[in-house]
C-alpha cells in the first residue's frame, strides 16, 4: 500500500510533468483553389479552378482546366495565351491521363499566370472541344498594387546625405580630378595635333619613268629577260593608255592590241608578243632576239611616253 501510495503521489506526477511530451506539429494546409466551376454535358464534365482571384502585380495564380470524359474521347486543351491577357503564361505542365474508379478518365492542364498592370481582367470564355462542346463563362481576376493610392510620381525617400568629406580627403580627390583632367587634356591635344599634321603627297611617277628603270635592271638570263620585258611592257601599256593587260595571256592580249589605235604601236611590237611567247616557253632563244626585243620595247616606250604639258 506504501510502494502504491508513493507511485501515486511522487512518481505519476513526476512524469506527468517531465516525461515525455507530444509537440504540436502545425501541417501546413493544402493550398485548395479559391474559385471552382464545373460544367457538364452529357457524360463530359469540365471543372475551371483558380488560385487566387485577387493578387497583387507581384504575384501569380494558378490556371487549372479538369476534363473527365469516357474514352477513347480525344482531348483538346484551349490555347490560354490569347484568353487571359493581360496576364502572360510564364509555365504550365500537363498531367497523363488518369482513369477514374468511375472509368472516365481525368484530363488535367495546369497554367501558372503573371499579372500586368493593376485593375480588373476578365479571362475570356473557353470552348471546350473533345467529347462535347463546352462553352465555359468569363472570369473576373482583380490585380491590386503595392503602391499606396494617389501616388502619381514616384519618389525616393529615406535617403541619407552625402557624408562629409575630412580636408584629406577633399585634397586627395582634388589631386585626383586635377590628374584626370590633365591626363584627358593631354590626350585631346596629342590627336588635335595628328589631325593637323598633313600627310606628304606621294610623287606621282610617270609610267614611263617606272618602265625605262625597270628596263635597266633586266636579269642576265635570256629567258627571264624575256619574261621580266614582256612584264614590263604590259605594265607600262596598261598604265599609260588604261588598256586591261596585266595578268592576260597572249591570246587575250592580241586582240587588245588589234583593236586600239595608239601612236607608236607597231606590227612589229604586236609580233614580239607573240614571237616572244613562243621563245619564252620553248627554252631556245636565237641569237639577238633578246636585245632586239628590248630595242623594240624602249622604242615604244619613248615613242609613247608622257609629255609634261607646256605651262
Amino acid at each position: 500500500m506504501r510502494l502504491s501510495r508513493f507511485l501515486r503521489f511522487f512518481v505519476i506526477p513526476f512524469l506527468f510533468i517531465f516525461g515525455c511530451s507530444k509537440e504540436n506539429v502545425q501541417k501546413p494546409a493544402t493550398s485548395e483553389p479559391v474559385l471552382v466551376q464545373q460544367y457538364r454535358q452529357g457524360s463530359t464534365l469540365v471543372v475551371v479552378s483558380l488560385s487566387e482571384t485577387n493578387i497583387p502585380t507581384s504575384g501569380s495564380l494558378q490556371f487549372t482546366l479538369e476534363i473527365h470524359a469516357p474514352p477513347p474521347n480525344k482531348i483538346i486543351f484551349p490555347e490560354l495565351e490569347g484568353l487571359v491577357e493581360p496576364f502572360t503564361i510564364s509555365g504550365g505542365y500537363t498531367e497523363p491521363p488518369l482513369t477514374l474508379p468511375t472509368g472516365k478518365q481525368r484530363h488535367r492542364r495546369v497554367w501558372t499566370l503573371i499579372p500586368a498592370l493593376p485593375g480588373e481582367t476578365v479571362f475570356q470564355a473557353m470552348e471546350i472541344a473533345g467529347a462535347a462542346s463546352i462553352t465555359t463563362e468569363p472570369i473576373a481576376v482583380s490585380v491590386s498594387s503595392l503602391l499606396p493610392r494617389g501616388l502619381e510620381t514616384f519618389e525616393i525617400k529615406d535617403i541619407a546625405a552625402p557624408a562629409t568629406l575630412l580636408p584629406e580627403q577633399r585634397t586627395l580627390r582634388r589631386s585626383g580630378l586635377i590628374l584626370a583632367g590633365s591626363a584627358i587634356a593631354i590626350a585631346l591635344a596629342i590627336a588635335f595635333i595628328r589631325l593637323q599634321r598633313k600627310t606628304k603627297p606621294l610623287a606621282w611617277i610617270p609610267p614611263h619613268e617606272t618602265a625605262f628603270h625597270a628596263l635597266e635592271t633586266l636579269p642576265e638570263d635570256p629567258i627571264a629577260r624575256l619574261h621580266e620585258l614582256n612584264r614590263i611592257l604590259c605594265e607600262y601599256i596598261e598604265y599609260r593608255f588604261t588598256l586591261p593587260m596585266i595578268g592576260k595571256t597572249t591570246s587575250e592580249i592580241l586582240p587588245i592590241l588589234e583593236n586600239t589605235k595608239i601612236k607608236g604601236l607597231t606590227p612589229t611590237l604586236v609580233g614580239l608578243f607573240e614571237h616572244g611567247e613562243q621563245v619564252r616557253f620553248s627554252n631556245r632563244v636565237p641569237e639577238g632576239f633578246v636585245e632586239e626585243a628590248e630595242r623594240i620595247a624602249r622604242e615604244f616606250v619613248e615613242a609613247t611616253k608622257w609629255e609634261e604639258p607646256c605651262g
